[in-house]
C-alpha cells in the first residue's frame, strides 16, 4: 500500500506534475497561479485566492484541492487509493498511467 500523502499528493503531484506545469508556463509569468486565482467558485472546489506558489506549507487537503484542477493525474490518484483493486481497476489504474506517459513529452521538449 503506497503512503498516499507523500507519495501521491506531495511526491507525484507536488513535486513533479505541479512544478512542471509551473516550468512549462511562460517564464517569468505566473500563470499557474493566475489560474488557480481566477477559477470560478465552486462549493467542491478550494478557491486559492493568492494562486499557489507562496504557500510554504501543505496539509493533504491542499494538495486534493489543487489536484482537483489537474483532472489527468487525479484518475490516477484515486485509482491508487483504492484499497483493494480487481482485474477492472488495475486495467483503469495502468491506462491512466499510459496516458501520462503518452502525453509527458510537452515537459521533455520544454527541457523541464
Amino acid at each position: 500500500m503506497p503512503d498516499i500523502l507523500h507519495q501521491l499528493h506531495k511526491g507525484l503531484f507536488k513535486d513533479h506534475i505541479s512544478n512542471w506545469a509551473t516550468k512549462a508556463a511562460k517564464e517569468g509569468s505566473n500563470e499557474v497561479d493566475e489560474h488557480y486565482r481566477t477559477m470560478s467558485h465552486h462549493p467542491d472546489l478550494h478557491h486559492f485566492k493568492k494562486g499557489i506558489n507562496l504557500m510554504t506549507q501543505w496539509s493533504s487537503t491542499e494538495y486534493k484541492q489543487m489536484e482537483k484542477v489537474f483532472l489527468g493525474i487525479l484518475d490516477f490518484t484515486y485509482y491508487a487509493h483504492f484499497e483493494m483493486h480487481m482485474d477492472e481497476s488495475l486495467q483503469l489504474l495502468d491506462t491512466t498511467w499510459l496516458v501520462f506517459h503518452q502525453n509527458k513529452d510537452v515537459f521533455k521538449d520544454l527541457e523541464i
